[in-house]
């Protein structure tokens, strides 16, 4: 769920004879072992977007189910009663989180329980997660862009390299989408989006110098069979909470 902020700040695991994990809520002789809650990539809300929450344990021959509650910042039960997990290979139960946008951003926490089949139910693990709702969240900003030549008289295949300076006060990390679409001398367009990277790679379309800098880059062609006449590029950009940068143009000219 990127744009969803999930990331582990600390697991408390229970059991009587695990000697490594942080703290032992309630000493006792267990026949399963917590041995794993993985952690997940900090998130912001996303429209449809999911996040999975994972626990292994090193058998599951005495668990009749695990569940878990969340709890929010203020400390209310995000479910109106535990959650049953589902079963997956190796050990592991897990739930698809999806959180709303009407949630509360701030630190939950999750709480995961065994029932073992004397039917006793005992909390196994803590782990806490931020959210952000995605209500601070701002659109990213294409500042400048190049292209270089902008004017070309077509004799032959001409490269013509493209950046542009994007920012988003979430960091780059939050810019999910960067693209141009091209609009002909006629103002038609097939409306593809040519996409621009960050990511440092020089090659026959990609001719970006530094990664992670905030300029993208394109590399792209055009040769005689162009049609003669000013050419449109429209710049934009996407983040992970669906939000779009202002659109910026540019006019090349192809003689």
């Amino acid at each position: 769920m990127n744009k969803i902020s999930v990331y582990l700040l600390a697991v408390l695991f229970v059991s009587g004879c695990e000697k490594n994990f942080e703290s032992v809520v309630e000493p006792a002789d267990y026949n399963y072992q917590v041995i794993m809650v993985e952690p997940v990539d900090p998130f912001i809300y996303v429209p449809n977007n999911s996040t999975l929450l994972k626990i292994k344990f090193n058998s599951t021959e005495f668990i009749k189910n695990v569940t878990l509650n969340i709890f929010n910042p203020t400390e209310e039960k995000l479910f109106d009663s535990p959650v049953k997990l589902t079963l997956i290979d190796n050990n592991i139960y897990t739930f698809v989180l999806r959180m709303k946008d009407t949630d509360i951003s701030g630190t939950y926490i999750v709480k995961y329980y065994v029932t073992d089949l004397s039917d006793k139910t005992t909390e196994a693990a803590v782990q806490k997660f931020d959210y952000n709702n995605g209500s601070a969240n701002t659109a990213p900003v294409i500042s400048e862009v190049l292209i270089e030549p902008d004017s070309i008289v077509v004799t032959d295949t001409t490269f013509i390299r493209i950046t542009a300076k994007i920012t988003d006060e979430q960091g780059l990390k939050d810019i999910e989408l960067a693209y141009f679409i091209v609009y002909r001398p006629d103002s038609s367009t097939s409306g593809n989006q040519t996409i621009l990277n960050d990511n440092g790679i020089i090659n026959e379309t990609s001719w970006d110098e530094v990664a992670g800098d905030g300029i993208f880059s394109r590399m792209i062609f055009v040769d005689q069979n162009n049609t003669k006449g000013t050419y449109r590029f429209e710049f934009r950009a996407r983040d992970r909470g669906r939000l779009l940068s202002n659109i910026y143009s540019y006019n090349v000219l192809i003689q």
